[in-house]
Order: structure tokens, then sequence, then C-alpha cells
């Protein structure tokens, strides 16, 4: 709807028309004012949009994050006492890139086990579903410090997730259930065409969940992916807020012309001729003069215009 023609109302109304605008104005000036206010002030934590898909026969999930131990007692730790328990590990339901992932020891009591080129497969052999598991075994010491770091971009590590192992108990199958989704990354987010991934990667860790069996000689861990859906936690980037609030003022035009329909009206009603001009033809096509009426036919259009 076009903004609507305050010098098309009367001279004696006038004032009306244009305190009504200005209140218009007003009103649209403050909103606009606060919303751009809020974009700005809010450009660290922005506006979200959430999107959940289904891991059945997809790849969203990624490839899994490295995982890295510390020993926790003050022993010191061979570098052949995480050989041998270890390796070897087993890993199912995985696609692996790369040759077998390496491991090393840090400081003589902490090891980075390196399974960023394990990329976790969500599908169904017969009815029953394979959940992508790895599974490994700990030196039975005290307790272990484990965490998740993943690798940024630039090949930095960030961290991500942890939780403390309790390997005293020799016979004891563990359990440890891992959640990933994506959540914004930290900063602003203006939505350039090549600004990059506004996404991060999010683990959270359940367990362990231990169940005993007498035949273990050292303790086991299972480190499980047990969901069906991952979510992508998007931001709304500050161009596409701002253009929001802008489009919002295009809105509340439409509204002012309503409010206008309905405060103003016609002073007279459409005389014939006028109804001859705003009557529609095809693009084109001209006459040369304007249609005659007869003295019957004008009184008889003049009544229908009254009407409506």
């Amino acid at each position: 709807m076009a903004f609507p023609d305050v010098s098309a109302v009367h001279q004696k109304f006038r004032l009306v028309a244009y305190t009504l605008v200005g209140f218009w104005a007003l009103a649209v000036i403050a909103s606009l004012g606060s919303s751009l206010l809020t974009i700005w002030i809010d450009r660290d934590n922005p506006q979200t949009q959430n999107h959940v898909y289904s891991l059945g026969g997809s790849d969203r999930w990624g490839s899994m994050p490295d995982l890295i131990f510390v020993e926790r007692s003050y022993l010191h730790v061979e570098k052949k006492d995480w050989e041998n328990y270890v390796w070897p590990i087993d890993v199912y339901s995985m696609n692996q890139t790369g040759s077998t992932p390496p491991f090393f020891v840090l400081y003589g009591n902490s090891l980075i086990l390196n399974v960023s080129m394990l990329n976790p497969q969500f599908h169904r052999i017969g009815q029953h579903a394979i959940d992508p598991t790895i599974v490994f075994s700990l030196p039975a010491k005290t307790d272990v410090s484990f965490s998740f770091y993943f690798r940024a971009k630039g090949g930095t590590e960030q961290f991500a997730a942890h939780m403390t192992l309790d390997v005293s108990q020799m016979n004891c199958l563990n359990y440890i259930y891992v959640e990933k989704n994506f959540v914004p990354k930290v900063g602003v987010f203006w939505g350039y065409p090549r600004e990059g991934n506004n996404v991060v990667p999010e683990y959270r860790l359940d367990g362990p969940h231990c169940q005993h069996y007498s035949v273990l000689t050292k303790p086991v861990f299972y480190l499980m992916i047990k969901q069906k859906t991952i979510m992508y936690i998007e931001p709304v980037s500050l161009i596409k807020q701002i253009a929001t609030a802008f489009q919002a003022v295009g809105a509340s035009v439409a509204l002012l012309g309503t409010i206008f329909a309905l405060v103003f009206q016609r002073r007279f009603p459409r005389s014939v001729e006028e109804a001859d001009s705003v009557q529609m033809t095809l693009r084109g096509y001209k006459e040369k003069s304007r249609p005659t009426h007869s003295k019957s036919q004008t009184e008889t259009l003049q009544k229908g215009l009254l009407c409506t």
C-alpha cells in the first residue's frame, strides 16, 4: 500500500492528517531505534534459529574430536603402560580416514588419543540400529581425567567436554554416552558471504555407567553415540536482523494507510467522468475521446456511484 497523500485531505482537516502521520512517524522512529539498539547491544548474543536433523544415513554429526586422558596420580606413567592398556582399540559403525589413530604421552602422565579421523555412521542392520562406538581401556591406578578437545579452524584445540573416570574397578564395563550439537560461535556474526562457519560443535558426556563382569581383568570403556537427531542452533546475522527491522517499517505503512481510510473519506462521490477515468483497459489501447452519456444514463450512473 502506498504512503497516504496528506495533501489530498481538505484544508479544513489537514492538521488532523498531519497529526496522524506525525504520531505514526514518532512510533516508527522509536520502534526502529529500539530494535537497532537491541541488535547492537546483543551482537555477541544474537537471535538464533534451530534446525533439527535426523542422523539416519547422514553425515551431519561430523568427525570425532580428540580424546585427552590425564593420569591423576603422582606416579609416573610410562608410555608402555598406556600402550599395554589403551591398545588395541575397537571401533564400531565408524568410517576411518587415514592411518591408525596415533597417541603420545605428554609430561609423563598425559595422553592424547586422536580419533578425529573417525566419522560415526548411523545406519541399521535389519531391525537393529548399530550405535557408533569406540572401545578402550586405561591403566588401573587411580582416577583419570578424561576430556574432549576439538580442532577449530586454523588447527587450534578448544576444550569441549570433561569427566573423571574411575579406573580402580578392574571388572567394570563402563558406558559413556556422547551427544553432539552445534551452537553459535563466540563473537559477532555479520553475515558477509565469506565470513565462514558460524557454529561450533558442543559435546555432552553422560556416564560412566558401570556393568560388572567377573571375567574382566581391566576396566573397559565403551564410548557410544546413541542420539538419533542433531540440532544446529545457528545465529541470525546482524545484516538479516537489521533488514528485518526495516521491513517492519514497510509493514507499518500499510497499517497507516488502513487507519487513514477509516478516518477520512471522499469529500464528494465520484463524478461520472471520474468513474470513466478509473476504469481499466488493456495497455496500449487508446480511445480518441471520452464516452458521452445521455442525461438519463448520467443520473443512473450517479445513483450507482452514491451507493459505492
